[in-house]
Formats: C-alpha cells, sequence, structure tokens
C-alpha cells in the first residue's frame, strides 16, 4: 500500500479550495492511504469543509484511506460547529 503525506499550510476556504482539490485528487490518484495534515490552517470556512468531505467520500469510493491530523484550533473549531468531526475521523494529534 503507498502512502501519501501532504500539509496545508494556507487557509481553507473559497480562495483556496479549487487549488488544494486538484492536488488532493493528483496525490490520491498516486496512492492508497494520504494523510492530511492540518496544521497550518487558520481560517476553514464552509467550502473548505466541504472540500474535506468531498475528499474523504472519494476516497471511500475508491476504497483508499484520507486520514486528517495535527489539526488546528481553528478546525476543530469549525468541524465541532459542523459536527463532522467524528465523520470525517478527524485527530488533532500529530501523526506518529
Amino acid at each position: 500500500m503507498k502512502r501519501l503525506q501532504a500539509a496545508v499550510r494556507s487557509d481553507l476556504n473559497i480562495y483556496s479550495v479549487a487549488r488544494l482539490k486538484e492536488k488532493f485528487s493528483a496525490a490520491l490518484d498516486q496512492c492508497d492511504r494520504l494523510a492530511i495534515d492540518l496544521s497550518g490552517v487558520k481560517d476553514l470556512d464552509s467550502a473548505g469543509v466541504q472540500l474535506l468531505v468531498a475528499l474523504k467520500n472519494e476516497g471511500r469510493r475508491q476504497n483508499k484511506t484520507i486520514e486528517y491530523h495535527s489539526c488546528s484550533p481553528e478546525v476543530l473549531e469549525s468541524l465541532q460547529v459542523f459536527q463532522l468531526q467524528p465523520d470525517l475521523e478527524v485527530s488533532p494529534e500529530r501523526e506518529i
């Protein structure tokens, strides 16, 4: 199983979603497991949340694993507001 790691070091919002979607889709095509570090995200809006949900769903559709970890406080707060932390299997901890 090929594993890739990616990190978001920018806002995850309407202004960055299209660019990040392309990068994540390309990465998913090259692996079976994609681990995404969200520690650098300071702004997460509904478009960013939609991207996280869509990517997780696409991974499930392709029988691939998408992992979100090292979430910034801003990411955790937004996901709690949308009640998505359990569905996205988000870990606030650093990946080991």
